[in-house]
This record gives structure tokens, C-alpha cells and sequence, in this order.
């Protein structure tokens, strides 16, 4: 699935539906990687949990803008409110 923050598609995926009640955690990749790396981790969680992956803007199935503006700690911020909004997500964990 992708979420469009000021023009620059984000691609996320969830682990089964995401039920409202649960705790959500946030999985965000190092520098290199994207998204999958985490696939292997998520089944430990899915019972107690919502889970969330995403590329981060330049990485796996996310855009690549050229401005640099993408890529610093303000925009991954507004990633993360976009995405809890999105979600309607009441709390969150970040890995």
C-alpha cells in the first residue's frame, strides 16, 4: 500500500488487519535496506500487536526524490503522523 506525504508515495505494509484496541509498532529500516528486512521478526509480535513496515523515501518501493528535504528526521516525522492518522492508530511503538 502506498501513502502519498507532500507528493512522495511512502510504501507501507501491515502484518494481518490492524485492530484498533492493539498496540502498534512501527518497524523503520536502517540506511541501505527497505522494509523487508524485518519479515522474519514479525511473527513474533502478530499476536499482541498491530505491525507496520515502511520503505523509506529512496529505499525499496518507495519514490527517490531528488530533494533532501526527503530525507532528513522532520520528514520521517511527518511519515509517521501521516501513517497514525492514516491507520487511526492510538498508540505506537517505533523499532
Amino acid at each position: 500500500m502506498f501513502l502519498n506525504v507532500d507528493g512522495i508515495k511512502i510504501y507501507y505494509s501491515t502484518y494481518k488487519d490492524i485492530i484498533p484496541a492493539r498496540k502498534s509498532i512501527l518497524f523503520i529500516h536502517g540506511f541501505a535496506n527497505d522494509s523487508t528486512d524485518w519479515n522474519d521478526s514479525l511473527a513474533y509480535f502478530s499476536t499482541d500487536f498491530n505491525l507496520i513496515t515502511i520503505d523509506l523515501p529512496g529505499f525499496g518501493r518507495s519514490s527517490v526524490p531528488f530533494e533532501t528535504k526527503f530525507y532528513n528526521e522532520f520528514f520521517l516525522s511527518k511519515i509517521i503522523e501521516s501513517l497514525i492518522n492514516l491507520l487511526k492508530i492510538n498508540k505506537l511503538i517505533l523499532i
